[in-house]
């Protein structure tokens, strides 16, 4: 019997299953458990399976390229692919950084407010130094200075702020980064991009060739200019990216804080959040041969989870917690 046609076993299986009505059984809907003392893998019937949960054209494709009847999915769990890995912690930055610390920043910035004064609130006025003309003249020009003070104070919050979480952001970046190596077989204790422009026996110019490559490139310009305030870091971004910059005539002085010369507005983070989550889709597909689509789907969690679903809302319609 070819390795592609169904066994008679089996399709007796599934009339036993469906005479009995069990499909509190994964099997009944073409999902087979195999457990040994090392791992628990499946196999599907993915024609079974596609009689009760909708499978797209692309992943009966996938499907089918393995040239045989039961389907065994490539991996057993979601965070099994390195890609997934890389864009879990993107979406988590991505998510920290639009619900969570935006927010609260421009919350806290929106409360820096200067005290207006009015004529009654100098002295020389209520002592009848000064006319109401003269009052208010000085207290327009005093309320005019505190604002340009509070203007400054929101600037500099917004600044500091700002370089805080992304020097954060890059942190976790090169901290998965380091991960995703060292589930890969990677083994050494010190990390630098070279390593990962070379991994696995690929060239630094085919990583640096990607087409959403400049979006990592940017992220470590301005991280090194934020760390080390130097001229040779102020130098790399500005003529790599000077968009980045406030003002790409400026001059920098060696020493300065590189915060008060980086353009932190408010798009950039998640413009480079979006060149990332497509540079290392494009990076695993180079290096692991991970195809990022697949990686959503293609491991044995996704089906068990489907049958689960199934099961539960069979066996529990109602949705109660195992408790009661």
């Amino acid at each position: 019997m070819r390795k592609d046609v169904l066994k008679s076993s089996d399709l007796r299986l599934y009339k036993k299953l469906e005479s009995e009505n069990k499909c509190d059984d994964t099997r009944y809907y073409g999902v087979f458990i195999k457990s040994d003392k090392n791992e628990r893998r499946i196999k599907v019937d993915a024609v079974r399976f596609n009689k009760f949960f909708h499978l797209s054209e692309n992943q009966l494709a996938v499907i089918k390229n393995t040239g045989t009847h039961y389907f065994v999915p490539s991996k057993r769990h979601w965070k099994e692919y390195s890609c997934n890995l890389f864009i879990d912690c993107i979406n988590s930055i991505r998510n920290e950084w639009n619900d969570d610390f935006l927010p609260m920043v421009k919350r806290t910035i929106s409360e820096i407010k200067p005290k207006e004064l009015g004529p009654a609130d100098l002295e020389l006025f209520n002592c009848g130094i000064m006319d109401h003309a003269e009052a208010t003249m000085t207290a327009n020009i005093e309320n005019i200075k505190a604002q340009i003070t509070a203007n400054g104070k929101r600037q500099q919050l917004w600044l500091s702020l700002y370089a805080q979480f992304f020097h954060q952001m890059a942190s976790k970046i090169e901290a998965v980064t380091i991960n995703v190596l060292t589930k890969n077989g990677w083994q050494e204790k010190n990390f630098s991009r070279n390593v990962f422009y070379n991994f696995n026996n690929i060239k630094e110019t085919e990583v640096k060739s990607l087409k959403a490559f400049d979006a990592y490139n940017k992220l470590y310009a301005i991280w090194n200019f934020l760390k080390h305030n130097s001229l040779s870091t102020y130098e790399a971004l500005k003529n790599s990216y000077p968009e980045a910059m406030i003002e790409a005539d400026r001059k920098y002085a060696q020493g300065e804080l590189a915060l008060f010369y980086i353009n932190f507005d408010e798009t950039l983070i998640n413009t480079l959040l979006s060149g990332l989550k497509e540079f290392f889709i494009e990076y695993c597909n180079l290096v692991f041969g991970e195809n990022y689509e697949s990686a959503q789907w293609n491991y044995n969690d996704w089906f068990l989870e489907k049958v689960n679903d199934e099961i539960e809302s069979i066996t529990n319609p109602l949705g109660l917690p195992p408790w009661i």
